[in-house]
């Protein structure tokens, strides 16, 4: 038993080894303050209340030629305040 109880001790200890090198800092590169990115969003609920709250607070976005919704990466918190908040208000709506 004592063996067992090393051995699923060291898988732990090995497995909660911190950060591997390939793991992502969880910064952002925001060297450049122009980059953008886009997403799409189908649903037209979510779509409509995404749009309404950037609007409210006053994060810059617009619509692409193929209809997704691009935004500037600097602004990544807040787009992803923005989506927690409309799943908060769909999960409490429905």
């Amino acid at each position: 038993m004592n063996k067992l109880s090393i051995i699923i001790l060291s898988i732990f200890l090995l497995a909660c080894e911190g950060e591997s090198a390939s793991a992502p800092s969880g910064e952002l590169d925001t060297a450049d303050p122009d980059a953008v990115a886009s997403f799409n969003l189908r649903s037209g609920e979510r779509r409509e209340l995404f749009l309404t709250e950037a609007e409210k607070r006053n994060v810059e976005v617009w619509i692409n030629n193929d209809g997704s919704i691009g935004h500037y990466v600097a602004d990544d918190k807040q787009i992803n305040d923005i989506f927690t908040y409309i799943r908060a208000v769909i999960w409490v709506n429905n």
